[in-house]
């Protein structure tokens, strides 16, 4: 079928101009896109330090324990109720930074381990930590019930996930309840002198929150974390026993008694007491602590 010469020119123009629209379209939405990354990169690198910003916050929630006397991830197993208070200032819609530190008491118990070999172990543990240190927040992109006001000079959104990592110090001191009392644990020694620690150590907590803005002066957050520490002996356990006789002669009888207590359950005679070598925890991880923690924060400037 015979097609006339200006037909196809047409089609063929009509086919060039879609494809040179579409090119102006995409390259169009890819400078406004890349526009747009370039003034968040821009926002989130501008550090605007401000005491007018600054915010006081008390913290409360829970602490808990991940270490030889508990494997589990669950916080609220023999967790314990931790107080804590922040000074934060905002830098800029996306980061912030703030001095903290808190207090409470981690804690497990071998009698309520979901292994038998644990429960054979018998041991126990309560430590108070109390930690210091310095935190970065990050506020992720992501923003939910945006609210502005009417001449857009000052905009917030009022729930903000973010995440956030740190330093800090940190102090602790595990004990043992035995036969009507508390004792300090590591001045006992209870894995031999050659295994000695500090109960002072550093950690690097991190985890994730949403931070919530109920006005312009007050907000709240809750926040999960993770301290991760540098040292297996929160729980004072991490390595081998010493045979009885040689923990007993470096150490005295009630390192001795307190060091290994499987013979303590019924039905379990002394004689079965260690022999040198056998692990009485695992050294290969450090121990960590956790917090669950809901702040209220108030905002100094206006």
């Amino acid at each position: 079928m015979f097609t006339p010469r200006f037909l196809t020119n047409c089609k063929f123009n009509v086919k060039l101009t879609t494809v040179i629209v579409l090119l102006v379209l995409l390259q169009t939405n890819s400078f406004a896109l890349n526009g747009k990354i370039k003034k968040k990169l821009k926002e989130m690198s501008t550090i605007d330090f401000s005491l007018k910003k600054t915010e006081l916050g008390l913290n409360v929630g829970l602490m808990g324990y991940i270490g030889d006397l508990k494997a589990n991830l669950n916080p609220y197993n023999q967790s314990n109720l931790a107080v804590g208070f922040q000074v934060r200032n905002e830098l800029n819609n996306y980061i912030a930074i703030r001095v903290c530190g808190s207090y409470g008491h981690i804690e497990a118990d071998d009698a309520k381990a979901v292994i038998s070999d644990l429960k054979k172990r018998n041991l126990s543990f309560r430590s108070p930590i109390t930690d210091f240190g310095v935190i970065g927040e990050f506020s992720l992109p992501i923003r939910f019930d945006h609210r502005s006001t009417d001449t857009g000079a000052y905009r917030y959104s009022k729930l903000v996930p973010y995440v956030y990592v740190g330093v800090q110090g940190f102090k602790f001191n595990p004990m043992a309840y035995y036969q009507g009392q508390w004792y300090d644990l590591q001045p006992l020694h209870t894995e031999g002198k050659a295994n000695s620690y500090n109960l002072m150590q550093i950690s690097i907590p991190f985890g994730f929150g949403f931070k919530y803005r109920i006005t312009n002066k007050i907000s709240v957050a809750a926040e999960f974390g993770i301290s991760k520490t540098f040292t297996d002996y929160l729980d004072d356990v991490s390595t081998t026993y010493q045979t009885y006789e040689v923990q007993k002669a470096e150490n005295g009888q009630l390192s001795a008694d307190i060091s290994y207590r499987s013979d303590e359950l019924p039905g379990r005679e002394t004689s079965v007491i260690k022999k040198e070598g056998i692990l009485r925890g695992s050294p290969k991880y450090n121990d960590f602590y956790l917090s669950n923690m809901f702040s209220f924060r108030y905002k100094l400037g206006k």
